[in-house]
């Protein structure tokens, strides 16, 4: 997992997708699957492969539903939601990862994001 995490921290992300290939292999990474399979997820994101990004987040998430970095594909999902219009998706997404992943490391950038879209829709009921 060291090899893993250098890699990615230098952004070399076909070696990271790489390496993966390798982890996978290794009876002694099996514990690290779900760090494997986002580390593939991030790494696709990263090279623009979103089929393939699509992909590993769909395994990640269909195995590991309750695991701490689910959070950080789950406000990918939000984004994106925002980004298209669907407000009320995106709404339901932040707060499924503030009720599910309270203390995961995007907690706080999702209750900030939260209270923008609030601060937003108070700002737009009031101007109607």
């Amino acid at each position: 997992m060291q090899k893993l995490r250098q890699l990615f921290a230098s952004r070399s992300f076909e070696a990271v997708l790489k390496e993966c290939d390798v982890a996978e292999k290794d009876e002694q990474s099996a514990a690290y699957e779900p760090q494997i399979l986002y580390l593939r997820w991030e790494a696709n994101r990263d090279l623009r492969k979103l089929d393939e990004s699509d992909r590993w987040k769909r395994l990640f998430l269909d195995r590991y539903p309750n695991h701490t970095l689910a959070a950080d594909m789950h406000l990918e999902t939000a984004m994106n939601e925002l980004v298209s219009g669907d407000y009320a998706a995106a709404k339901n997404e932040l707060a499924l990862i503030e009720s599910q992943f309270p203390n995961a490391a995007v907690a706080p950038k999702v209750k900030e994001i939260r209270a923008r879209m609030s601060t937003l829709a108070t700002r737009t009921s009031i101007q109607q």
